[in-house]
């Protein structure tokens, strides 16, 4: 298995190698690419000391044995100056074995003594560890006396045996401890999946879980269905003459239904094929659905037409989709002309007399008056809601009623 090299081992440099993850195993040709996209990037973003770098391919029997990376005048925050090194990439078999770090102008003490003091992992005498101590940094005097920090994969018989069983046991531990984090991070991920699943199917009924967003639903509801009973009613002209479906002066819609509001969740996220990225789509939806128990409305038209999207609302912290039942949901509208007389024997409908129902609504406004009057009105029973408008004038025939009533109309 291929072990993940820390880029900052050295610990002294202030400046990132680069930011692409290095790992034992590693072709050496992607070490080599690595190497040149460093250079790339750092081209034009030189510190304020001048970094100076350079690299080099060192080669044997036809193959990458080596890429050398040279930096010379890097800040470094432990000495408070800049230091000069190099990063030996060594390869074995074509791949990525070791990483030395070679130091022109740091001591070898110095080198340790900012080990020491940086380094915040697993350490075993004198030698550093990554976290689950696959690799490990052993700190010497080189060949060429220079303060070397060298990285490369654990094997046991590179220690000591004073060392050997310590590094063993912090071995197995470290195991352990991986896997044990390993099946935490597989049962939260499984919980995540569930939980998101959950968003996805389950709807949680507004009714019950928040009471004021529903109130809200409701009254928005019940304003466009007013609004599209006034729009697709006849005016009172047509009313006045039978057309457009008007009959003795009045037009009225009386539907119950059992109406379900859910909300759907069409969204996918983003995934990518090959090289190409499909961008993902947030898509929720409020789909209708239900029965007309009671009147004309067989295509549920008034319903679907007036439709308002659920909202979303927040359970334990986290948004989740909604549904609305509404059952015997009533919606009630009358539109009419008619003419009446009021005197002594109280109001007398002579023209176009209302419904038994709607009667009372304008024998109330008409209370009191005296005389003859054309009204108009409106009155809707929606959602167990009434809405009522009426208005009246006098009512005169010097010319006919058409020419009187809706002449330049």
């Amino acid at each position: 298995m291929k072990k993940a090299i820390i880029l900052t081992i050295h610990l002294l440099c202030i400046v990132n190698f680069y930011s692409k993850a290095q790992k034992f195993g590693d072709a050496a040709e992607k070490v080599k690419f690595l190497v040149q996209m460093h250079m790339q990037e750092s081209y034009n973003s030189q510190g304020p000391h001048s970094v100076r770098e350079d690299y080099k391919v060192v080669m044997a029997n036809g193959s990458i044995s080596e890429v050398i990376l040279q930096q010379e005048n890097v800040p470094e925050m432990f000495l408070r100056r800049p230091i000069s090194f190099r990063t030996r990439y060594v390869m074995n078999a074509g791949v990525l074995s070791r990483v030395v770090k070679e130091y022109f102008d740091v001591s070898v003490s110095d080198l340790m003594r900012s080990f020491k003091a940086n380094y915040n992992g697993n350490k075993i005498n004198d030698y550093y560890f990554n976290d689950d101590y696959s690799a490990y940094t052993k700190i010497y005097l080189g060949s060429n006396q220079l303060a070397t920090a060298e990285t490369k994969t654990t094997k046991l018989s590179d220690f000591p045996p004073s060392v050997r069983e310590t590094v063993k046991k912090s071995m197995n531990e470290a195991k352990s401890r991986i896997t044990l984090q390993q099946e935490n991070e597989r049962i939260t991920q499984a919980q995540r999946e569930v939980e998101d699943y959950n968003f996805k199917h389950t709807r949680y009924d507004l009714g019950k879980y928040d009471t004021t967003m529903f109130n809200r639903f409701l009254n928005v509801l019940k304003k466009n269905f007013l609004n599209y009973c006034r729009g697709d009613a006849p005016e009172y002209k047509d009313l006045w003459y039978g057309y457009k479906g008007a009959s003795n002066g009045f037009i009225s819609y009386n539907n119950v239904y059992n109406v379900l509001y859910e909300m759907k969740d069409n969204s996918r996220e983003t995934e990518q094929r090959g090289n190409v990225i499909i961008a993902g789509s947030n898509d929720i939806r409020t789909v209708v659905s239900g029965q007309l128990l009671s009147g004309t409305d067989n295509d549920m038209k008034i319903v679907r037409t007036s439709s308002v999207p659920l909202p979303m609302i927040t359970l334990s912290g986290k948004k989740v989709l909604t549904k609305a039942q509404i059952d015997s949901m009533r919606i009630s509208f009358v539109k009419g002309i008619t003419i009446a007389k009021c005197g002594k024997k109280g109001v007398e409908f002579t023209k176009f007399p209302p419904q038994e129902n709607i009667k009372p609504y304008i024998e109330g406004v008409l209370a009191e008056k005296k005389g003859r009057f054309i009204i108009r009105y409106e009155v809707a029973n929606i959602l167990n809601e009434n809405f009522t408008s009426i208005t009246f004038k006098p009512y005169i025939t010097l010319f006919g009623e058409y020419q009187e009533e809706y002449k330049g109309r």
